[in-house]
């Protein structure tokens, strides 16, 4: 009962800790079965079981080392603590039996063919001792994935702790030789002194060092592993075994062949992420647009001074919905600008400043795909034979990179047409998991779709187009967690020529806010707590950004969310003209009842042409984002440094001044994103070798791409090099 309550401790431990990662993304608990053919190896040295009378041994008549067929079958629990990392738990009953054999020379007498006399002659005497041993044991083991290429190979590593169930055996002594009818025991038979029973002194308590390996196969929402495992036992058999020179030994080890299977839906799709806390920082003045109710009444609330520091305020009641006249619902909105020391100011306008300006968009060579499917998400731009004339990637002015990159297929298109002699291969890949597992003919699809796609809008003959197909992909993304599965479904392009796979390099002018860094900040009172909301920003009738916010997860009555919105990272979003810019926070309650605060902040326009009127020194802004870095190291690479020697280095002229970021997804552990992006920042300023050059690694903190896509997060592993040369420097 005692052995009985451990366990339970034990696999009340191991499952009820990471239940919550599990809802974070990494796989949760598994519950299994095993089983497996045992081969067990005995390794002994002893005359006799201490008090079971045998013949007369002679000094060289040891029981040796035998082998013996048995069995293994119990349960597991597994628990995954990271991509390379788990801890399994197992319970099971084991027979190690075997058949232990003592050989001594003896001399036999028997009465001669006519019975007149006894014959002498040389024999062989055998004791057979049969043991029936089985233990329930308990196998704590650490897992471990070690190679990135291929998660499903696992080695194991632990102790068996094994209590033994049976101890029995049995013993006879047998005439092998000579084969003679005639030569028998006195009991007139070949077979005497039979023994049975326990096992004296047996040892109740077997420890034995475990080591193994495994490869999992997925089938749907079962894991089913095929292993095998070796057991060093650590305990004799037995204690106080007869032997001559009092040095005696017995034990078993156990190689076991088979297989275990567990119970782990796979994980597709991205976690949800949490809502951001509400701020502590202290706001002691704010500017709150003025709230809308469900009716269209506008209410104006004066800015309270004596505010409490997370901008709680009581806002005024609101006319309940027809459906439910006892619900509640209000909120407000402000918005601050925030400088690079992170201090928070009051937002009253917003100055853009224009500037002639080289952007370079790297070219990601990765297509992903949904689960399952070859068909091309609509989200990669397609267009028609009769487009493919009009299409020209100089004309990407003021979008962000992923707008240039969802047009991939078309530049490398137009491109394939400009340069007729160059080639271009597609290596088709699948994540491996669920449905995808081994599904080559899949990733075959894959790839076939862009080829034919080039091939009937863009005209390219298909001897200039190679594929391949195979599983994960030559460099995967980790592949247990959730994300990374996301990363492996996709097909890759390569061409040797540069003229191919070189950036886009479009020369623009771009508008570049004062502000940087806009943070908006809310408040709501929702008696029956907020199913969603939404931060909207538009223009006149462009709209420049939202932010979609997750429901509040309870139904506490007060919520007050912040987002931060980087305007520097994203030209797309940049307002155009001198009309205000509004802003508005739209909150639905669990009832469906909605409010709609609205805020307006004026907007300057500092163009080029003002500039030069104002006799203002102007100067170019050229911009460079680098992606091609190996996984976790901060060096420059081949391709970054031939961009840096192509379109960097030429940019640098007199009076240039460079920044170079850093920047990484809001994956992994925010420590080591940090000095990875420091890292890779570095590595460009020192190539660079520019005299006016800082650097400087954000890490995740502030992620140019919404990391809810591969190609999100892929392009958020950046460096961007930001030169500001003077106007009219030779």
């Amino acid at each position: 009962m005692k052995a009985l309550s451990l366990l339970c401790i034990a696999v009340w431990l191991f499952c009820g800790s990471p239940s919550s990662s599990s809802a974070q993304g990494t796989p949760g608990v598994s519950f299994g079965g095993f089983g497996a053919v045992n081969f067990n190896l005995h390794s002994a040295a002893f005359q006799a079981l201490r008090g079971i009378p045998t013949g007369p041994p002679v000094d060289n008549a040891y029981f040796g080392n035998a082998t013996g067929i048995g069995f293994s079958v119990g349960g597991l629990v597994d628990v995954p603590f990271s991509e390379m990392l788990a801890v399994q738990l197992r319970v099971g009953y084991a027979t190690h039996g075997a058949q232990l054999l003592a050989r001594e020379p003896i001399r036999i007498a028997f009465l001669n063919a006519a019975g007149t006399g006894v014959t002498f002659v040389d024999g062989t005497f055998e004791r057979r001792l049969t043991s029936k041993l089985s233990t329930i044991g308990i196998e704590p083991l650490l897992t471990i994935m070690p190679f990135q290429s291929m998660r499903a190979l696992k080695f194991y590593t632990g102790l068996r702790i094994g209590i033994t169930a049976a101890k029995s055996f049995d013993q006879n002594e047998n005439i092998i030789d000579p084969n003679n009818p005639d030569a028998v025991f006195n009991n007139n038979g070949i077979t005497r002194n039979p023994q049975s029973g326990d096992i004296p002194d047996a040892v109740s308590l077997n420890l034995a060092p475990v080591l193994g390996v495994g490869y999992d196969l997925r089938l749907g929402s079962l894991v089913v592993t095929p292993e095998v495992m070796f057991s060093l036992s650590l305990t004799q058999v037995a204690q106080n075994l007869a032997s001559p020179n009092g040095s005696s030994s017995w034990k078993y080890n156990t190689l076991r062949g088979g297989i275990s299977l567990r119970y782990a839906p796979e994980i597709d799709g991205a976690p949800k992420e949490k809502p951001e806390p509400p701020s502590n920082q202290q706001t002691t003045t704010a500017t709150v647009a003025s709230n809308t109710d469900t009716t269209g009444t506008r209410s104006d609330p004066k800015p309270n001074e004596n505010a409490a520091p997370n901008l709680q305020h009581t806002p005024p009641m609101f006319s309940n919905s027809a459906v439910n006249p006892a619900s509640t619902l209000s909120a407000s909105i402000a918005a601050f600008s925030v400088d690079e020391n992170g201090t928070e100011n009051p937002l009253v306008q917003i100055k853009v400043e224009q500037y002639f300006a080289q952007q370079m968009y790297p070219l990601m060579n990765y297509i992903f795909y949904d689960q399952g499917s070859s068909e091309l998400p609509e989200k990669y731009r397609r267009v028609t034979a009769n487009d493919t004339a009009n299409f020209d990637e100089q004309k990407f002015y003021n979008v962000n990179m992923l707008k240039v990159y969802y047009d991939a297929l078309n530049v490398i298109g137009k491109r394939l047409k400009l340069f007729p002699k160059t080639k271009i291969s597609l290596v088709g890949c699948n994540n491996n998991v669920g449905t995808e597992v081994g599904n080559i003919p899949l990733s075959f699809r894959r790839a076939n779709e862009i080829k034919q796609y080039w091939m009937d809008v863009w005209g390219v003959d298909s001897s200039r187009i190679s594929m391949r197909a195979r599983n994960l992909p030559e460099k995967p993304t980790t592949s247990r967690d959730s994300l990374g599965i996301e990363e492996n479904r996709r097909v890759e392009f390569y061409s040797d020529s540069w003229d191919i796979m070189k950036p886009v390099l479009v020369n623009d002018t771009i508008g570049i806010p004062t502000t940087p860094l806009i943070r908006f900040k809310m408040n709501t009172k929702a008696d029956n707590g907020v199913e969603r909301s939404k931060i909207a920003v538009n223009q006149g009738q462009k709209s420049l950004k939202e932010f979609n916010i997750p429901g509040k997860p309870d139904s506490t009555l007060d919520w007050s969310p912040v987002i931060d919105w980087e305007t520097a990272t994203d030209q797309s979003a940049v307002p155009r003209t001198e009309e205000d810019m509004k802003f508005s926070f739209e909150v639905f309650d669990t009832k469906g009842e909605r409010v709609n605060p609205i805020g307006s902040i004026p907007v300057e326009q500092i163009t080029v042409s003002k500039k030069r009127e104002a006799g203002i020194k102007d100067k170019e802004v050229a911009i460079f984002r680098l992606i091609l870095f190996d996984f976790n190291s901060p060096a420059v690479g081949p391709v970054n440094a031939t961009i840096c020697k192509q379109f960097v280095l030429p940019k640098l002229k007199p009076g240039t001044k460079v920044q170079v970021v850093g920047f990484t997804d809001k994956l992994g552990n925010p420590d080591v994103n940090m000095r990875l992006s420091g890292g890779r920042a570095k590595s460009v300023a020192d190539f660079l070798k520019w005299s006016d050059a800082s650097w400087k690694g954000v890490g995740g903190t502030k992620p140019i791409y919404p990391n809810d896509t591969p190609e999100g997060r892929i392009y958020s592993r950046s460096v961007e090099v930001r030169c500001e040369i003077p106007a009219g420097t030779q």
